[in-house]
Protein backbone atom coordinates (compact mmCIF):
# COMPACT_ATOMS: atom_id res chain seq x y z
CA UNK A 1 0.00 0.00 0.00
CA UNK A 2 2.63 2.39 0.82
CA UNK A 3 5.09 1.84 -2.67
CA UNK A 4 1.35 1.83 -4.11
CA UNK A 5 0.15 5.00 -3.13
CA UNK A 6 3.75 7.52 -4.56
CA UNK A 7 5.20 7.43 -1.03
CA UNK A 8 8.18 6.02 -2.06
CA UNK A 9 9.16 4.00 -5.68
CA UNK A 10 9.68 0.43 -4.95
CA UNK A 11 13.12 0.75 -6.12
CA UNK A 12 13.78 3.14 -3.45
CA UNK A 13 12.74 0.37 -1.04
CA UNK A 14 15.19 -2.41 -2.64
CA UNK A 15 17.80 -0.10 -2.63
CA UNK A 16 17.37 1.01 0.75
CA UNK A 17 17.11 -2.36 2.42
CA UNK A 18 19.45 -3.98 0.59
CA UNK A 19 22.16 -1.15 1.32
CA UNK A 20 21.55 -1.64 4.71
CA UNK A 21 21.96 -5.39 5.07
CA UNK A 22 25.31 -7.21 5.88
CA UNK A 23 26.00 -10.67 5.27
CA UNK A 24 25.14 -13.11 7.89
CA UNK A 25 22.33 -10.55 9.31
CA UNK A 26 19.00 -11.69 9.53
CA UNK A 27 15.72 -9.87 8.07
CA UNK A 28 12.74 -9.55 10.09
CA UNK A 29 9.69 -8.36 8.29
CA UNK A 30 6.65 -6.92 10.78
CA UNK A 31 4.07 -7.94 7.33
CA UNK A 32 2.23 -5.84 4.88
CA UNK A 33 4.32 -6.80 2.25
CA UNK A 34 2.60 -4.83 -0.58
CA UNK A 35 4.55 -4.50 -3.87
CA UNK A 36 2.58 -2.84 -6.67
CA UNK A 37 4.01 -5.91 -8.53
CA UNK A 38 5.07 -9.49 -8.28
CA UNK A 39 8.46 -8.75 -10.64
CA UNK A 40 9.38 -6.18 -7.70
CA UNK A 41 8.59 -8.56 -4.87
CA UNK A 42 10.35 -11.39 -6.32
CA UNK A 43 13.55 -9.12 -6.84
CA UNK A 44 13.41 -7.33 -3.26
CA UNK A 45 13.32 -11.20 -2.13
CA UNK A 46 16.10 -12.42 -4.07
CA UNK A 47 18.62 -8.98 -3.57
CA UNK A 48 17.95 -9.30 -0.04
CA UNK A 49 18.82 -12.58 -0.16
CA UNK A 50 22.02 -12.39 -2.22
CA UNK A 51 23.13 -9.54 -0.01
CA UNK A 52 22.66 -11.74 3.42
CA UNK A 53 24.21 -14.64 1.50
CA UNK A 54 23.69 -18.00 3.25
CA UNK A 55 24.68 -17.68 7.04
CA UNK A 56 22.07 -15.28 7.21
CA UNK A 57 18.13 -15.33 7.29
CA UNK A 58 14.75 -13.92 6.41
CA UNK A 59 11.81 -14.52 8.51
CA UNK A 60 8.08 -12.79 7.74
CA UNK A 61 5.65 -12.21 10.41
CA UNK A 62 2.72 -11.88 8.12
CA UNK A 63 0.54 -8.34 8.85
CA UNK A 64 -2.95 -8.23 7.78
CA UNK A 65 -2.77 -7.44 4.12
CA UNK A 66 -0.20 -10.78 3.81
CA UNK A 67 -3.28 -12.75 2.70
CA UNK A 68 -1.41 -15.96 1.28
CA UNK A 69 -0.60 -19.46 2.37
CA UNK A 70 2.48 -19.69 4.70
CA UNK A 71 3.46 -22.32 2.56
CA UNK A 72 3.01 -19.70 -0.41
CA UNK A 73 5.57 -16.85 0.94
CA UNK A 74 8.36 -20.21 1.88
CA UNK A 75 8.18 -20.96 -1.79
CA UNK A 76 8.77 -17.29 -2.58
CA UNK A 77 11.92 -17.44 -1.14
CA UNK A 78 11.46 -16.31 2.77
CA UNK A 79 13.31 -18.90 5.54
CA UNK A 80 10.48 -18.42 7.77
CA UNK A 81 7.31 -17.45 7.69
CA UNK A 82 4.62 -16.80 10.40
CA UNK A 83 2.20 -14.78 12.32
CA UNK A 84 4.41 -13.81 15.29
CA UNK A 85 7.76 -15.56 17.66
CA UNK A 86 8.89 -14.60 20.90
CA UNK A 87 13.07 -14.49 21.40
CA UNK A 88 13.62 -14.93 25.43
CA UNK A 89 17.02 -13.22 26.65
CA UNK A 90 18.23 -11.11 24.21
CA UNK A 91 19.76 -8.64 25.35
CA UNK A 92 18.02 -9.32 29.04
CA UNK A 93 14.56 -8.49 27.15
CA UNK A 94 12.02 -11.08 26.15
CA UNK A 95 11.07 -9.85 22.87
CA UNK A 96 7.22 -10.40 21.06
CA UNK A 97 7.79 -9.78 17.44
CA UNK A 98 4.22 -9.34 15.63
CA UNK A 99 2.42 -7.61 13.19
CA UNK A 100 -0.28 -6.00 15.06
CA UNK A 101 0.61 -4.57 18.79
CA UNK A 102 0.17 -7.26 21.14
CA UNK A 103 -0.15 -7.24 25.37
CA UNK A 104 2.72 -7.86 27.52
CA UNK A 105 2.69 -8.34 30.89
CA UNK A 106 3.00 -5.07 32.75
CA UNK A 107 4.36 -6.61 35.77
CA UNK A 108 7.68 -7.78 33.69
CA UNK A 109 9.52 -4.50 32.47
CA UNK A 110 11.78 -6.80 30.68
CA UNK A 111 8.78 -7.71 28.01
CA UNK A 112 8.93 -6.11 25.09
CA UNK A 113 6.39 -5.93 21.80
CA UNK A 114 7.98 -4.91 18.67
CA UNK A 115 5.55 -4.40 16.06
CA UNK A 116 4.45 -3.19 12.75
CA UNK A 117 0.72 -2.21 11.54
CA UNK A 118 0.34 1.34 12.36
CA UNK A 119 2.45 2.52 9.54
CA UNK A 120 3.23 6.57 10.33
CA UNK A 121 0.20 6.63 12.34
CA UNK A 122 1.33 6.62 15.91
CA UNK A 123 0.89 9.90 16.70
CA UNK A 124 -2.76 9.22 16.33
CA UNK A 125 -2.84 6.24 18.74
CA UNK A 126 -5.72 7.43 20.67
CA UNK A 127 -7.73 7.22 17.24
CA UNK A 128 -6.67 4.03 15.96
CA UNK A 129 -8.95 0.70 16.80
CA UNK A 130 -5.54 -1.40 17.76
CA UNK A 131 -4.40 1.61 20.09
CA UNK A 132 -5.20 -0.47 23.82
CA UNK A 133 -3.05 -2.57 23.15
CA UNK A 134 0.04 0.41 23.43
CA UNK A 135 -0.09 2.62 25.78
CA UNK A 136 2.79 1.85 27.76
CA UNK A 137 6.53 2.12 26.88
CA UNK A 138 7.12 -1.95 26.25
CA UNK A 139 5.48 -1.73 22.85
CA UNK A 140 7.75 -0.38 20.12
CA UNK A 141 6.52 0.81 16.95
CA UNK A 142 8.49 -0.29 14.11
CA UNK A 143 7.38 2.51 11.18
CA UNK A 144 8.74 2.23 7.64
CA UNK A 145 7.65 5.48 7.47
CA UNK A 146 9.77 7.42 10.14
CA UNK A 147 12.59 5.14 9.47
CA UNK A 148 12.72 5.99 5.99
CA UNK A 149 12.17 2.95 4.67
CA UNK A 150 15.65 1.29 6.00
CA UNK A 151 15.94 -1.41 8.22
CA UNK A 152 17.09 -0.92 11.99
CA UNK A 153 19.38 -2.71 13.76
CA UNK A 154 17.75 -4.89 16.77
CA UNK A 155 20.16 -3.56 18.98
CA UNK A 156 19.06 0.08 18.36
CA UNK A 157 15.61 -0.20 18.82
CA UNK A 158 16.03 -2.14 22.35
CA UNK A 159 18.33 0.82 23.23
CA UNK A 160 15.30 2.66 22.92
CA UNK A 161 13.64 1.21 26.46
Amino acid sequence: ALVESGVISEDSLIENTVKSLQPTDILINLGDNVFGTNTNYKEFIWRCKDKIGHNGKMIMVRGNHDKRSIVSYLQDGWDWVCDGFEINKYMGYNIKFSHRPKQVDPERIDDVNIHGHLHKYAEHYDGHRDAEAIVDDQHKLISMEWLQYRPIKLEMVLDCY
